[in-house]
């Protein structure tokens, strides 16, 4: 799963996936118990460890889709059965829910659902956002990859020219195709004074990022979620700074 985002959703949505693949090596391991047996016991700490797990995961995703976090509240209390002995076995018919809600927020309809919660001014610039992130989780071969690179640089384009002015470049300097040669104009010219300092550093290494890995080849997984995590942080750093400006 690619979950390429920023900031603070950004953190929540690549904790969302660590948790779940936390989850799915629960899952796999006991459905292949169920292949074998119709009851399946687990330990009482594991059990404990997999209900904590899912109690994260319910807090995380209801920002996201209260009525995906209720299915995983009804897990925390139903995923389990503890028999008069003291016996832990595995509910067969919550574990069959426990699956859907898995498949679901390891599928490319979640990841690419993150891209509602980056508004702009500019649908289009939304739109080529929702596609590009599911794009890159649908992503698998070389092709693929360079595929969305390629998506990711016509998005940075496409945002030049959203926010870039002529009467910006005070020297002249800057030719109609260099698009982050636009966007760093727009940052100089919206970002004055000193109170904006860190903030420029920051546009300045962010733009140079998003400038470097979009302008080389994705040939593998790395180098695309690399180019599709500095573009999506550029799209949030420019629609901030154009909203203030």
């Amino acid at each position: 799963m690619t979950i390429a985002t920023v900031g603070r959703g950004g953190r929540a949505m690549r904790q969302i996936a660590d948790t779940v693949r936390q989850l799915q090596h629960f899952y796999s391991t006991v459905a292949v118990q169920f292949n074998r047996h119709s009851d399946v016991s687990v330990p009482r700490g594991e059990a404990d460890a997999v209900i904590s797990c899912l109690c994260a995961l319910q807090a995380m995703v209801f920002p996201y889709s209260p009525s995906l976090s209720q299915m995983i509240d009804d897990l925390c209390g139903g995923l389990f059965l503890t028999d008069a002995q003291g016996i832990v076995r595995v509910n067969p018919f919550r574990f069959g829910k426990m699956e859907a809600v898995l498949l679901f927020l390891d599928s490319p309809d979640f990841v690419g659902n993150f891209s509602q919660y980056l508004h702009t001014n500019w649908p289009d610039v939304d739109a080529g956002t929702c596609k590009l992130l599911h794009d890159a989780a649908l992503a698998s071969d070389r092709f693929s990859f360079n595929q969305v690179g390629v998506a990711a640089r016509e998005i940075c384009i496409l945002l030049a020219q959203k926010v870039f002015r002529r009467e910006m470049d005070e020297e002249g300097k800057i030719g109609p195709a260099d698009a982050f040669g636009m966007l760093e104009c727009f940052l100089r010219h919206t970002l004055k004074g000193d109170r904006y300092d860190d903030v420029r550093g920051y546009a300045k290494k962010t733009v140079k990022l998003a400038d470097h890995v979009t302008h080389i080849k994705c040939e593998d997984a790395i180098a695309m979620e690399t180019a599709v995590t500095a573009v999506v942080a550029l799209v949030s750093l420019i629609n901030t700074v154009s909203r203030g400006a």
